[in-house]
């Protein structure tokens, strides 16, 4: 699903070939996508199956996604014209003021021929995606960044973007891979004319107290929940519907109140046979407990190879979390069974306090207000070696490190010079500041908040946006098959933003109001249960499977050839592959042989 628009601010029409040769793609992604080209004086635009295109007055607009209407006029006329052709009807209404009467999932583009004027946005959560860039005369808006790269030409790669990917796993926005091209953040607008372009926040996240929302028992949110399930489900029939179901708290919410709808829910595990990956066995108490007609797909060493071109295909930048592979095949055994569509939990852990981070640097954080002498004194390294102080040792450690910084402190590549792992010419124009300086700005919109709302605030963005929510879909997507997301409603983030923060999270208890919202609803051994991350055992099979090996340091060796990289940092993650123990390197293989063949196949 996707499209691409160019606007030509002199007039002229844009090339037709370079037009044709975006739909093809776009085709070529989705094999039940069929794409509109529509070209006029000064634009073109490429409209994929899930797209919405029309023109009218002199308007052009192109809409994807399932945007709610805020007013039941608005609704109606949408039921009768679409997506585009409503989002025209709000801009003549409003004056071109139409972001307070959209919510829901969407992005967009809609500008007026006669004076090159428009706005693009994409919706509050970043479920949908929309990059975009300036050449001379022209404008590229897209919901893919592969669509740019086709409609212009070679785009040249960021250096520090290769950074990002490291220390992040992806490029978060609104910089991406390339060289001059934006993506939007989640809940931003881009408004642009002949001589401008302006970005700015039409939403923005904001936390807003209420004591109404105290008590999880009676805050009603667990009702506005399924509220929102059914609406994501609605229209979609019972056998063209499932659910993924990890075992945790929130994918096992979606099957719960997705079965108080349905007779039958199709739920999908993915398992692995290495217990610290595993959490089939939650998942099956859950399953039991709802009666789903319950999937258990056992991701091997095997998948690794099966899948790694697929993923590679499947994001239009560099994209290093390896459980993009996992999600891929869940939603790939979903997709035989004649799935269409698939409920996911994500963004519970942003919006009610569930990461388990948020404890650690809640302790760090009150660790900070220990008079500085002592901690100075805690900080020394005779502490390190004292198992009873060691833990207090690493606290002040971190403290010292300002924030967001000690988010990534942790990391293999924190604090490590460029020039270590970088070619001479690349190290020159690449630094650890840069990227960490992004990061800043991003926290520093929350700043006035508690601690673990600014870093919920945080990770909307770069975890759930840029991170969590780009895997799901592209994965799921490049299977053949849709995903929703009812936790990230608009009604569901309102209601959760309400909650103070001192009964979301209060002492040292991780999910605590969420766990209080659910008991009773959700078998009670899912609110005893550990944490439990949803990974692949790639660092496992890279030193143990013999095939796995040698394909990653094939791509390597091709790697190495393109001389980004230093000669030294790519033997140290080869040398990794035959420890008997991970040392953490062997897991760089899988983000460096991804790098390798999503270069092969992007570029």
């Amino acid at each position: 699903m996707g499209f691409a628009v160019i606007i030509d601010f002199s007039g002229k029409s844009p090339n037709q070939d370079n037009l044709a040769k975006v739909g093809a793609w776009l085709s070529a992604t989705d094999a039940n996508q069929k794409t509109v080209l529509r070209v006029g004086r000064g634009w073109g635009a490429v409209a994929g199956g899930g797209a919405s295109i029309a023109n009218i007055d002199g308007l052009v607009a192109v809409m994807t996604g399932a945007p709610e209407w805020r007013d039941s006029k608005s609704q109606a006329y949408a039921n009768e014209h679409g997506r585009a052709a409503t989002l025209i009807w709000l801009w003549q209404r409003s004056g071109g003021n139409v972001m307070k009467d959209i919510g829901g999932r969407f992005s967009f583009v809609i500008w007026d021929v006669s004076t090159g004027a428009g706005l693009s946005a994409i919706d509050r959560v970043g479920q949908e995606a929309l990059c975009y860039a300036r050449f001379g005369e022209q404008m590229i808006i897209s919901s893919k960044l592969d669509c740019i790269r086709i409609a212009h030409g070679n785009l040249k790669m960021r250096p520090q973007a290769i950074y990002d990917l490291l220390q992040l796993s992806c490029v978060p926005a609104p910089k991406t891979f390339f060289e001059g091209v934006f993506k939007l953040e989640a809940g931003f607008q881009l408004s642009f004319n002949p001589s401008d372009i302006k970005v700015s926040p039409y939403w923005t996240l904001t936390f807003k107290p209420d004591p109404a929302f105290s008590d999880p028992r009676s805050s009603n949110i667990l009702s506005v929940m399924q509220n929102s399930v059914e609406k994501a489900a609605g229209g979609i029939e019972d056998a063209s519907l499932g659910a993924f179901l990890s075992g945790g708290l929130d994918s096992s919410s979606m099957v719960g109140l997705l079965s108080r709808l349905r007779p039958t829910v199709n739920s999908y595990t993915i398992r692995f046979h290495h217990p610290r990956w595993d959490e089939g066995e939650w998942a099956q108490i859950v399953a039991k407990k709802f009666q789903t007609n319950h999937r258990e797909i056992y991701v091997e060493a095997e998948h690794v190879l099966d899948s790694f071109e697929v993923l590679a295909r499947a994001f239009d930048e560099p994209f290093f979390n390896d459980s993009a592979l996992p999600t891929y095949h869940c939603a790939k055994a979903a997709g035989v069974e004649g799935r269409t569509t698939l409920i996911a939990g994500d963004g519970g852990d942003e919006i009610f306090g569930g990461n388990e981070r948020y404890i650690e640097f809640k302790r760090i954080d009150q660790f900070g207000r220990v008079p500085a002498l002592i901690r100075e004194f805690m900080g020394q390294e005779i502490f390190a070696k004292i198992p009873m102080l060691k833990k207090v040792h690493g606290w002040q450690q971190r403290y010292a490190i300002p924030m967001p910084d000690r988010l990534y402190s942790y990391g293999e590549f924190f604090g490590r010079s460029p020039d270590v792992i970088f070619s001479p010419e690349l190290s020159a124009q690449v630094s650890n500041e840069a990227t960490f300086s992004d990061l800043r700005t991003l926290l520093n919109r929350f700043e006035d908040y508690p601690l673990v709302q600014q870093l919920m605030g945080f990770d909307m963005q770069l975890t759930l946006a840029d991170n969590d929510l780009r895997k799901v879909s592209r994965a799921t997507e490049a299977a053949g098959v849709n995903v929703v997301y009812p936790m990230l409603s608009d009604q569901v983030i309102d209601s959760a933003s309400r909650v103070p923060e001192g009964d979301l999270l209060p002492g040292m208890k991780l999910r605590h109001y969420y766990k209080e919202m659910v008991r009773g609803f959700l078998p009670d051994p899912l609110l005893t249960k550990p944490k439990h991350g949803f990974g692949l055992p790639f660092e496992h099979w890279s030193r143990t499977d013999a095939d796995i090996k040698a394909y990653v340091r094939e791509k390597m060796k091709r790697l190495s050839e393109r001389g980004i990289f230093s000669g030294s940092y790519l033997e140290s993650v080869s040398d990794a592959l035959d420890k008997d123990v991970s040392n953490g390197l062997e897991y760089q293989s899988w983000k460096l042989a991804m790098f390798e063949s999503w270069l092969e196949i992007h570029t």
